[in-house]
């Protein structure tokens, strides 16, 4: 596959809404063309500590979002678990 998008989101929590960062890159012939990542405010907005050991973000990282385009809108998906 040399063309496609890759999505990733981390949680501050076991809660599928506090999702507090997201990166996606666009690969093209193999190569990455465009790459974003943000911040976001988690609803509900508390980190807990094995998700903060994944990721290595509290709370302090999201008190003043990276993205207002993100922190502004509620983003829905489909056949994803959160």
């Amino acid at each position: 596959m040399q063309d496609f998008a890759a999505i990733d989101f981390e949680t501050a929590n076991n809660e599928r809404s506090s999702v507090c960062s997201v990166g996606v890159v666009i690969v093209r012939d193999g190569e990455i063309v465009d790459k974003f990542y943000s911040l976001i405010k988690p609803e509900p907005e508390y980190y807990n500590y094995w998700c903060s050991r994944v990721h290595g973000l509290c709370a302090d990282d999201t008190a003043n979002p990276t993205s207002t385009l993100i922190n502004r809108y509620y983003f829905t998906c489909h056949a994803v678990a959160f």
